[in-house]
């Protein structure tokens, strides 16, 4: 798995973005396994599913994203908070054969979407994601 490019784009104060181009990802937050960003990505070189975090609390916000699968078992996981930093938290799941968004704060966890959009491996892929209070728009 490798991120491209993570941007808040619809902020109160001033915009992160982060495209790895110095190759390192100083400001994130490693929530397991091994990372690199020597190629000007962020990729998860221990081959779990392991986190790489970038925390704001603004309760409203944009982001774009790019994202690439090494092989076809990689699936994409992004969690995003919904409502602030103490809101709800929604997990995209993306693979080859689907993407998905989950309420991943309900117990149990609950499908919100689902769709057949798929991404092939070897390609790289572009994402935008906006969050207003509870609603949540991602674009793919």
């Amino acid at each position: 798995m490798a991120v491209g490019t993570l941007q808040n784009r619809h902020t109160k104060v001033a915009p992160f973005e982060d495209d790895f181009n110095d190759g390192n990802y100083t400001g994130w937050s490693v929530w397991g396994g091994t990372w690199s960003a020597s190629s000007y990505y962020a990729r998860n070189t221990s081959g779990g599913t392991d986190r790489l975090v970038k925390a704001f609390t603004e309760p409203d916000y944009a982001m774009s994203f790019s994202y690439y699968r090494e092989d076809s078992s990689n699936e994409i996981l992004l969690y995003f908070r919904v409502g602030g930093g103490s809101g709800g938290q929604v997990r995209l799941e993306l693979t080859g054969t689907y993407a998905r968004i989950v309420d991943s704060a309900s117990s149990p966890t609950q499908l919100t979407y689902s769709s057949t959009h798929g991404s092939a491996t070897g390609t790289w892929y572009d994402g935008y994601v906006e969050v207003d209070g509870a609603n949540v728009k991602v674009m793919l």
